[in-house]
């Protein structure tokens, strides 16, 4: 029977699981004051992977894998420097994303020698997924609201990113199931089914795709003489029924997917070897697919569902842009390494092989590399993987290399000096990297929000003390959006072209309108409300400052075309805005062309005269 002496003996043996409410404590108090709230997890990410870097020796004996003949290895040492080298070779790129890309990396490789303890680790992810579970029953009951755009997604932003993170746990708590008394296995038993009805209440598809995975890898594992036969039948009723029920979930998204897929091999081929660089994906990929509606065929499906992109739900398309053929193809060659290393030791790994496999395929639908949390777990059980793969310890293994390079030959039970000087300098470097990241996020946050209730001179202030080395859209936006509201629209416009080199945003588009037309730069205005309508046809503001444009110089029947189109564009959404719009539309699509028998403009409080000056949001 279990009372509060189990409990307390369990906790006082996994002291390790308080790690759990410090982290969510943490994160409920000071996510708020991020600029972008999503960032928090990649800082935290990043600050795990540096405390990790220097606390990770204090094992005195690592795994004995030869690191020249290992092929992942090899390879994530190559992405690594693939990753770095952009820094030299772009002039522009985003510093946060390139270390977080090499953090992945570089604690696969301290991962797959160091890892020991496997069994204490599958409890921290095993009570991480509890309390997200347990976060969103809350949220179902309408007990928690941590979203503004959905009802359900645990403490992500992203219900997809939580459901996908709760797939991947099941790994961990099906490995941490096989040794446990027959009371821990019902206790399991019963969180796995909390688990299981939370991942179907997020509705996420990409999710739906690794629970089948995972209950298919499973079967194969148990010997059964119908099992070709099983598994045939099973893959026709996929085929037939589960993937069409599934588009027909999420029939708009699936159908935006395509058409990002679509632009995204476009731009791959032409950029053709190298890509836009990591972190630079924003900019580089709504600039092109702007480019793409206006010059190129689409239909009426692929505009209406046309938006601003943040990710290409895409990995390996992701990666590819990003980093180019070569980093597509080397990221591509790194999880084929894997699962090879997998399949090999499948006998003793059999659920890290279930894991990689199903993050290799949830990969092809949705956000996983740039979700820490999912990277996590991807990485944890691939070092598990890695780690089987011995190859035995020889004089040329990267352990000797090391302790020939530093003059230390030692015994296995000895510290190696010249590892622990590496990676202990990686992680202060990392360490006070981050804290200026951090530092920028929080003061970034305070420079919102004075703007917004209009304190310039204490943004401005604020603007110059924070690290324009980092984060450079937030520092670019804001600089523009303070010269903006002084009326010094030629410095703004500096800082909204720096800007769009990071993000593409129709937002950003449109304010460097507004400051071309305050500038009576009325052709280039023109050409930027263009291209933020076609980075995201289905947006009304760029078409009603078109509008607006034209009425102001003249052109009465470009500003009736521009009304139609706000007049027969369908809503997404239900909006006072877009009702405001509708109704300027209509009143300047019915009268003719003299601009003198409509009063309706001045009379709306939109004086032509005025009109850069607006401070509208998209």
């Amino acid at each position: 029977m279990l009372n509060l002496k189990h409990i307390l003996r369990f906790l006082r043996q996994n002291k390790f699981l308080f790690f759990i409410p410090i982290f969510y404590v943490f994160y409920f108090c000071f996510k708020e004051s991020f600029a972008y709230q999503s960032y928090f997890f990649r800082y935290a990410f990043l600050l795990f992977a540096a405390l990790l870097f220097i606390f990770s020796f204090k094992y005195k004996k690592c795994a004995k894998i030869n690191f020249f003949k290992n092929i992942s290895f090899i390879i994530s040492t190559l992405l690594i420097i693939y990753a770095i080298s952009n820094i030299f070779f772009f002039e522009n790129y985003n510093l946060g994303f390139i270390f977080y890309f090499v953090s992945i990396f570089l604690l696969f490789i301290v991962l797959s020698l160091y890892i020991n303890d496997i069994k204490k680790i599958d409890k921290l992810i095993f009570g991480f997924a509890l309390c997200e579970s347990v976060i969103c029953i809350l949220q179902i009951f309408n007990v928690l609201h941590l979203s503004k755009t959905f009802e359900i997604t645990g403490s992500s932003h992203n219900p997809n990113v939580t459901a996908m993170f709760l797939t991947l746990s099941l790994i961990s708590i099906l490995r941490l199931f096989q040794n446990q008394k027959t009371l821990h296995k019902i206790l399991i038993i019963i969180a796995i089914i909390l688990i299981l009805f939370v991942i179907f209440k997020l509705a996420s598809r990409t999710a739906f795709v690794g629970l089948i995975i995972i209950a298919v890898m499973l079967f194969l594992k148990k010997s059964s003489k119908y099992k070709t036969l099983i598994i045939s039948i099973l893959t026709v009723i996929f085929l037939v029924w589960a993937i069409p029920k599934m588009y027909e979930m999420k029939q708009n998204s699936a159908d935006g997917r395509l058409f990002v897929w679509k632009v995204s091999v476009n731009l791959i081929e032409n950029q053709q070897i190298n890509g836009c660089g990591y972190g630079m994906l924003q900019g580089a990929y709504n600039q092109f697919q702007g480019e793409f509606i206006e010059t190129q065929p689409t239909t009426a499906t692929e505009k209406y569902n046309a938006e601003f992109i943040f990710n290409l739900m895409n990995d390996y398309l992701e990666l590819s842009v990003s980093g180019g053929i070569v980093g597509g193809i080397l990221y591509l060659l790194f999880l084929v390494s894997i699962i090879f290393y997998g399949i090999k030791k499948r006998d003793n790994q059999y659920f890290a092989l279930i894991a990689v496999l199903v993050f290799a395929v949830m990969s092809c639908f949705n956000i996983c590399f740039v979700s820490p949390q999912i990277m996590l777990l991807f990485v944890y059980n691939a070092a598990i993987i890695n780690r089987q793969c011995h190859c035995g310890l020889d004089p040329q293994s990267f352990e000797n290399c090391l302790r020939a390079i530093a003059g230390q030959a030692r015994n296995d039970t000895k510290r190696m000096p010249a590892m622990t000087g590496i990676f202990s300098f990686l992680g202060v470097f990392f360490l006070i990297l981050v804290s200026f990241m951090v530092y920028n996020q929080l003061t970034f946050k305070q420079i919102e929000n004075n703007l917004k209730v209009k304190n310039i001179n204490i943004a401005k202030e604020q603007v110059k003390k924070s690290f324009e080395f980092v984060d450079n859209e937030l520092f670019n936006r804001f600089s523009g959006d303070i010269f903006f509201a002084e009326k010094d629209f030629e410095k703004s416009k500096q800082y909204y072209q720096k800007s769009l080199l990071y993000v593409f945003h129709p937002a950003v588009l449109i304010k460097m309108a507004r400051c071309e037309t305050a500038l009576q730069n009325y052709k280039n205005a023109e050409s930027y409300l263009k291209k933020a309508a076609n980075v995201q046809p289905m947006l009304f503001t760029p078409d009603f400052d078109l509008m607006m444009l034209y009425y102001k110089t003249g052109n009465i029947d470009k500003a009736k075309k521009a009304a139609n189109r706000i007049l027969t564009k369908p809503r997404k959404y239900t909006s006072e805005k877009i009702d405001y719009y509708k109704d300027i539309a209509l009143k300047i699509s019915e009268f003719g062309h003299n601009r003198a028998e409509s009063p309706i403009i001045n009379s709306a409080g939109l004086c032509p005269a005025r009109i850069g000056n607006q401070r509208r949001k998209p």
